[in-house]
């Protein structure tokens, strides 16, 4: 799921420039990804866990309230300032470009 959504970000530049090709290949392949990892997710992990009783909704509890922490530690550590805007240097040359 990060993976498809790092090459989104990543080519973020790209998507403007190809046209409906960008799209497609850097907006509509990694979103369907995106979607057909969740549910996997969803479906594996949260409804099999649910169905395991007491013991396994608490281990859903656990990872929701590790995840809750990691986002309000993200957050403090942010500061109230959004994420740089600059794309990192290996992404810069995503999708050819001229030589």
């Amino acid at each position: 799921m990060t993976a498809a959504a790092s090459s989104t970000v990543c080519a973020r530049r790209v998507n403007c420039s190809v046209g409906w090709r960008g799209f497609l290949l850097y907006g509509a392949v990694p979103a369907f990804g995106i979607a057909a990892d969740g549910y996997v997710l969803v479906r594996s992990f949260f409804v099999g866990l649910w169905n395991e009783g007491e013991s396994g909704r608490s281990v859903i509890r656990f990872d929701a309230g590790c995840a809750v922490i990691a986002a309000a530690l993200a957050a403090r550590k942010l500061g109230g300032k959004s994420a740089p805007a600059a794309m990192p240097a290996e992404c810069a040359d995503v999708g050819g470009g001229e030589e």
